[in-house]
């Protein structure tokens, strides 16, 4: 499990690996999205879902230079 204060190399990595939404799941629809659990890692940085998603949709529109 991942959690706060959680080293970044040391077991959060890993752990977030191993649990990685892969397109096979994620096309299955939109309840795969919609996990409480779901984490989006930013290097090493990790945050819930609904926290990053104003994030990720402005690397998707602008790109990532420009978020």
């Amino acid at each position: 499990m991942l959690y706060e204060g959680v080293g970044a190399e040391e077991a959060a990595s890993p752990a977030f690996d191993s649990q990685k939404l892969g397109l096979e799941k994620f096309s299955l629809g939109p309840a795969a999205v919609k996990d409480d659990m779901l984490l989006v890692r930013f290097g090493v940085l990790y945050f819930q879902c609904d926290v990053a998603a104003p994030t990720v949709i402005g690397i998707v529109l602008f790109g990532v230079e420009n978020v």
